[in-house]
């Protein structure tokens, strides 16, 4: 096996929204989805993050962010997410 770093660009194929806390300390309501980095070939889980507004949709275009880990056994850890792409048109 050798390292590959990942693209940060990539497509939701599916996702859930969880509204039951878990045994790390996540407050619901948190969502999890499975992320298709076409420059890759690759497909990974992994947390989402957005506003209350947003509307996760199948082929969403979405981006890599870092965030703080809300798991309570890790304070100030930084963890990676995916957010939906913010576009020019968008602003």
């Amino acid at each position: 096996m050798l390292p590959h770093r990942l693209s940060t660009e990539g497509f939701l194929y599916t996702w859930t929204v969880v509204h039951v806390p878990s045994a790390l300390g996540h407050k619901p309501p948190y969502a999890y989805g499975y992320i298709n980095l076409p420059a890759d070939g690759t497909r990974i889980f992994a947390p989402l993050v957005a506003d209350s507004e947003t509307v996760w949709k199948p082929s969403l275009s979405v981006s890599l962010i870092f965030v703080e880990s809300p798991a309570r056994e890790t304070p100030g850890v930084l963890s990676y997410a995916f957010t939906p792409t913010r576009r020019v048109d968008d602003v």
